[in-house]
């Protein structure tokens, strides 16, 4: 998962990795998809203020890359 700061506007602030995946292919895909995310920004008394954001990041290939098992 990637953790990312929203600012008051909702704007993403300092992304980084929270959860590795395992595979750095992976990580730095997420970190360079996290400035492409949209938030609404938090709340407290009615006035929009920062707050951390942790976001899972789930991949999946598509069926034409995934292996087939012969049977």
């Amino acid at each position: 998962s990637v953790l990312v700061h929203s600012t008051g506007t909702g704007i993403r602030d300092s992304p980084r990795i929270e959860r590795a995946t395992g595979h750095q292919a992976f990580d730095a895909a997420a970190i360079t998809a996290a400035p492409t995310l949209r938030f609404t920004p938090a709340m407290r008394n009615d006035t929009a203020v920062a707050a951390p954001i942790q976001v899972p990041i789930q991949f999946t290939l598509p069926d034409s890359l995934k292996r087939v098992e012969p049977e």
